[in-house]
């Protein structure tokens, strides 16, 4: 393409970007910089680059873990590809807005046992892009840890403390981890134990204690 003609269809995508608001997120140049836009959404902050030699980044940055959602970058040739490529980024963001992170605090006796587990947690979680965040402590700093969590997972050593900790925390899901689950560190299992509790929660409309197994 004419270096010209590319230079013009920049110009004119950077103005189109500029004019696609909504109310799920807020579009701005960056001030340092007016060759970036910074789209800011509820949990992402993303950024179109226009580069020298008409060269365009997309990016999707997950505010919540860090992660890198979505990353593209393409020479100006085409406005109508670049156009739905810009729509491919925002779809990306949307889908981090529906997607909230789940935070799951786990707790044993020492926090040694369940730190072993939330980390192969975290990392199957990953591979299967579950938006779960896993954390694990010790029984003494659990109530201090928990109240910046969704979910709390005691290990069987301490499941007896179920009861009391859910008086302590009446807005917390407080759950028994099933004794074959963690004996065996059956992450899918667990998974849909966390699913179903969540699911039973909801409809029951309160926070009740619930364990799904013996």
């Amino acid at each position: 393409m004419d270096e010209f003609l590319s230079e013009l269809y920049v110009e004119y995508f950077k103005k189109w970007i500029l004019l696609q608001t909504s109310k799920d997120y807020k579009l701005y140049f960056n001030d340092n910089d007016s060759n970036i836009i910074l789209i800011e959404a509820e949990n992402s902050l993303s950024r179109v680059t226009f580069n020298r030699f008409n060269i365009i980044e997309l990016c999707v940055m997950n505010n919540n873990d860090n992660k890198l959602e979505f990353y593209i970058h393409f020479q100006m040739q085409n406005l109508g590809h670049a156009k739905r490529l810009f729509e491919e980024m925002i779809e990306c963001i949307y889908n981090t807005i529906k997607q909230p992170v789940l935070k799951i605090l786990l707790s044993c006796s020492s926090g040694l046992t369940t730190s072993y587990f939330a980390e192969k947690l975290s990392q199957t979680a990953e591979l299967l892009e579950l938006n779960y965040q896993f954390q694990a402590v010790g029984w003494e700093k659990v109530l201090a840890a928990a109240l910046d969590f969704d979910v709390l997972l005691l290990a069987p050593q301490i499941s007896y403390q179920c009861a009391k900790i859910q008086k302590i925390l009446p807005n917390k899901l407080v759950l028994k981890i099933p004794t074959l689950i963690f004996a065996s560190y059956d992450c899918l299992k667990l998974f849909e134990f966390i699913k179903e509790s969540l699911l039973l929660d909801k409809v029951n409309n309160n926070k009740t204690i619930i364990k799904l197994s013996p």
